[in-house]
C-alpha cells in the first residue's frame, strides 16, 4: 500500500513576488521531508496566460515517478476571500467568488477557502459551492487547527455535505517548513487520483504527532490542544509584532 504525504497552498519565487525559493528548491526541500506531492498556489494577480503556462510546464518538468507538483493558484476575488485552485492549468481573470468556484470545478480543480481566520464575515454566502475549507493554515493558526475554523467548517457541512478539510503552510519562506501534511493511502502519485481521493474524504490530517481523519471526529484532549495552540500562538505573535514595533521605533530593525 503506497502512503502519501501532501504539503499544500506552497508559494515559489518562480512566479509569486513573495516566494523565497524556486519550485526546484521546494520539490528538494520537501521531497527530502518524505513528501510525495506538492500543491503550488501561485498569487493570481501575479500571473497571466502566459505565465500559468509556464508555470504548469515546470511543474511538469519537475515532477516525476515519487514526486509530483500539482500546479494551481491562490485567487484574490472581489468579495475579499483568498481561494485556492487546487489542479488548474489554465488562468482566469474574474473576480467574483462563484466564478472562480465554478471555474475550477469546470478544469477539474479543488477549490478551497484559505486562512479563514482572516475574514470577518460570518454568513461566506456567496461560497456555499466551495469545496474545502484551510482549517489549519500555518501562517495564521500556527501548528493546529483553531476551534474557530473547525465550528466554520461544520456550519459549512450543513448545507454542503459534500466539503472536506484541509491543512495549508502558506509556504513563502523556510520557517514555515513545518511537519503540517495531507495523508492519503493506495492512490499513483497522479494528479486526478489524488484529487479523487480527497474530495471523497479518503484522508487524514497530520500535524506533527496528531493525526484526525476527514470527518473530524476528535477528543476531549485534542480539543484542549486546539485551543492551547490558538492562545499560546496569538500571544507570541502579538509579542513579536510589539517587539518588531519597538525596534523600529528606536531604529535597531
Amino acid at each position: 500500500m503506497i502512503k502519501m504525504r501532501i504539503v499544500s497552498h506552497i508559494h515559489s519565487s518562480d512566479f509569486s513576488n513573495d516566494g523565497k525559493f524556486s519550485l526546484k528548491d521546494i520539490a528538494s526541500m520537501f521531497k527530502r521531508r518524505g513528501v510525495s506531492v506538492i500543491f503550488i498556489t501561485e498569487h493570481s494577480e501575479d500571473m497571466n496566460k502566459n505565465k500559468m503556462s509556464q508555470l504548469v510546464s515546470k511543474c511538469e518538468e519537475i515532477s516525476n515517478n515519487s514526486l509530483a507538483l500539482i500546479p494551481g493558484l491562490e485567487f484574490s476575488v472581489k468579495e475579499g476571500y483568498h481561494i485556492l485552485g487546487i489542479g488548474v492549468s489554465k488562468f482566469s481573470k474574474m473576480k467574483d467568488s462563484k466564478g472562480i468556484i465554478r471555474f475550477i470545478r469546470k478544469e477539474g480543480g479543488l477549490s478551497i477557502l484559505a486562512h479563514p481566520l482572516r475574514y470577518k464575515k460570518n454568513d461566506f454566502k456567496e461560497l456555499k459551492e466551495i469545496n474545502a475549507i484551510e482549517i489549519c493554515n500555518f501562517e495564521y493558526d500556527g501548528f493546529l487547527p483553531r476551534l474557530s475554523n473547525i465550528e466554520l467548517f461544520q456550519n459549512f457541512k450543513e448545507n454542503n455535505s459534500g466539503i472536506i478539510p484541509v491543512s495549508g503552510l502558506d509556504f513563502h519562506r523556510k520557517i514555515h517548513d513545518q511537519k503540517i501534511f495531507i495523508k492519503i493511502e493506495d492512490t499513483k502519485v497522479e494528479k486526478n487520483d489524488i484529487l479523487k481521493k480527497l474530495k471523497e474524504g479518503d484522508f487524514k490530517l497530520e500535524f506533527n504527532l496528531l493525526s484526525i481523519n476527514s470527518e473530524l471526529k476528535f477528543n476531549k484532549l485534542n480539543h484542549i490542544l486546539f485551543k492551547s495552540n490558538s492562545i499560546l500562538y496569538d500571544t507570541g505573535k502579538r509579542a513579536g509584532i510589539s517587539l518588531f514595533s519597538f525596534l523600529r521605533k528606536i531604529n535597531l530593525k
